[in-house]
């Protein structure tokens, strides 16, 4: 379909679907599971996924998505991007390995796990808050 008449189907209030990002296919090839929201590089441990349900994850993603991106589209990255494009990480889990982790001019959020965020009210509203700095 051009993208003309797609752009006119939307005004008119159809929606068309997007086919989701394969979470399962990230997570077999990497041992860590990379998102980029615009400048905002999100790292998570295989271990800390793989101990949520998909469902809940994915809702999550969006949540952030919607949060940092404005519902732009967001992407899952087989490696670690160059440090120039990336302003802030945001990491679940242990990651001493990550040389981008130690740059001095990127903004890192450190969180131990997801659990832990989910259960912990006062985790959730200042990561929120670090995310829209």
């Amino acid at each position: 379909m051009n993208s003309n008449l797609s752009e006119k189907l939307h005004l008119l209030g159809y929606q068309f679907w997007k086919e989701k990002n394969n979470l399962e296919a990230g997570l077999k090839e990497n041992k860590n599971l990379l998102f980029s929201f615009g400048e905002t590089l999100m790292v998570f441990c295989k271990k800390e996924v793989s101990e949520i349900p998909e469902e809940i994850f994915n809702h999550f993603i969006l949540s952030i998505n919607i949060s940092i991106n404005k519902n732009k589209d967001y992407s899952i990255l087989p490696e670690v991007p160059a440090a120039h494009s990336i302003k802030k990480v945001v990491s679940f889990g242990d990651f001493n390995n990550l040389d981008i982790i130690n740059d001095p001019s990127i903004s890192l959020v450190k969180n131990n796990s997801l659990n832990e965020l989910f259960n912990d009210p006062l985790l959730k509203k200042d990561l929120w808050f670090q995310l829209n700095l």
